[in-house]
């Protein structure tokens, strides 16, 4: 555990079970938000209540939840909570994966979340550096994020951290 790691009180924490009410609230709103996102393009007569359905009919949220806690607990992956006090208020998971063609181990930003009441408070560059302090320490030499292009709050922490934008995500709907 980092007290105060980025000056504001922030705690970076392991994540505990007493945590799962607001990640299953966050995964809910991640989902949501990034699910609006691509449905635009994907599902354009797609309202908020087909996102809804779709999100609760294919069990999204207990999925993704399932696999955080799967992964608190493997020193493979990377899980850690940013805590005001006792309360939890923001998130990130990493993870490394081989790259097939650089051939490297690379970490993979796979998830971060910020409460929106403390965003732009620097707690997402907190958890960022606690993924990236994991990554060192496990000898990755490179890390990469998928990052929606409508989240320019997020391609601005990234960008702040170091990270280069190298690749765009195309989408084509074929039928």
């Amino acid at each position: 555990m980092t007290a105060d790691a980025d000056g504001s009180g922030t705690r970076i924490d392991q994540l505990r079970s007493t945590d799962e009410p607001a990640l299953r609230c966050w995964i809910a709103d991640y989902l949501f938000s990034q699910l609006t996102q691509w449905g635009r393009w994907a599902m354009p007569t797609w309202s908020a209540s087909d996102i809804n359905d779709h999100i609760a009919g294919n069990n999204l949220i207990e999925k993704e939840w399932r696999e955080i806690l799967e992964a608190s607990a493997d020193s493979a992956r990377f899980v850690s909570v940013a805590r005001l006090g006792v309360d939890a208020v923001g998130v990130v998971y990493a993870e490394s994966r081989r790259d097939r063609y650089l051939c490297a181990k690379l970490g993979v930003l796979s998830w971060i979340y910020v409460a929106p009441d403390f965003r732009r408070g620097r707690i997402g560059c907190a958890l960022l550096a606690s993924a990236k302090r994991w990554m060192v320490s496990s000898s990755l030499t490179m890390a990469e994020v998928f990052v929606t292009a409508s989240n320019p709050a997020a391609i601005a922490l990234y960008s702040r951290a170091g990270f280069d934008s190298v690749d765009n995500r195309m989408l084509l709907r074929v039928s």
